[in-house]
């Protein structure tokens, strides 16, 4: 009998561990579970803030798009509408703003030849100094006597060598000086010719000379900035005798005008 009760109690007591045990395995499972639906859950919430994000970034970046298209519409629209107003029509001409001015650029030196080459020092080339103990000896000392006279020899050579580079880049700058000075003489003298034909063109124009006339009128059309669309052609005739002027323009023909009066975006249709 005694071995009959251990024998059922010790069965009793496997089903109460294998019952522990199946009753752990189902709440871990119930764990996995509840958190693989809190991280669905999670992953949904940061999918849909991204989409809004996106949203949001494509709709800004449409209404972007839309606010440059009214811009450089507006911005033409102007454009045309200074050419045809009163004020731009009656703004005078000054010749004047054609006369150039020449300003003296400083020379600089190339950047290749800024900086100056090493220049050795005697020290680099002389042997340390004796201590006590080998002084005593005079083989020692004559050893150090040539090595004495051989960084001296070394240390002639290079710093010759360093006076060398030096002279030429002195040689190099001053040829960029001469360069620079020959090219800023002839922007100079590019200016004064342009602005001597300019006092020519003046002083024809006041005299009434056909050729000085046309070039002075031809110099004032050449002034006016045309916007995009426009025909930059002009031709000039001018008879010295009668005093009669003939202006040959080619007008832009109306299309070139915007037919679109200003653009909007739509967020729910997603169009322009």
């Amino acid at each position: 009998m005694a071995r009959r009760s251990s024998f059922l109690s010790a069965i009793s007591s496997a089903a109460r561990t294998m019952n522990r045990m199946n009753n752990a395995m189902i709440a871990d499972q119930k764990r996995r579970e509840r958190y693989a639906i809190q991280q669905q859950k999670q992953n949904e919430r940061v999918r849909k803030i991204v989409a809004k994000e996106q949203r949001a970034a494509y709709i800004q970046s449409r209404i972007n798009y839309v606010d440059k298209e009214n811009n450089e519409l507006i911005a033409l629209l102007n454009q045309y509408k200074s050419i045809l107003s009163d004020r731009n029509k009656n703004k005078p001409f000054d010749i004047e703003q054609l006369r150039q001015r020449y300003i003296q650029h400083e020379f600089i030196i190339p950047n290749e030849l800024q900086n100056l080459p090493f220049k050795p020092a005697l020290n680099q080339f002389m042997p340390k100094p004796l201590n006590f103990f080998f002084s005593l000896f005079p083989k020692k000392r004559k050893e150090y006597a040539d090595n004495v006279i051989k960084g001296e020899e070394s240390y002639k050579k290079s710093f010759a060598c360093y006076e060398l580079k030096l002279a030429e880049r002195e040689e190099k700058i001053e040829a960029a000086r001469q360069n620079h000075i020959l090219k800023c003489d002839k922007e100079r003298d590019e200016v004064n010719e342009k602005n001597n034909q300019l006092d020519e063109v003046i002083k024809g124009y006041a005299r009434g000379a056909s050729a000085m006339v046309i070039a002075y009128l031809e110099a004032g059309l050449e002034y006016l900035t045309l916007p995009d669309g426009c025909i930059d052609f002009f031709a000039i005739d001018y008879n010295m005798d009668s005093k009669e002027l003939n202006i040959e323009y080619l007008l832009p023909n109306e299309d070139i005008i915007p037919g679109i009066e200003s653009y909007s975006y739509s967020v729910n249709s997603g169009a322009c």
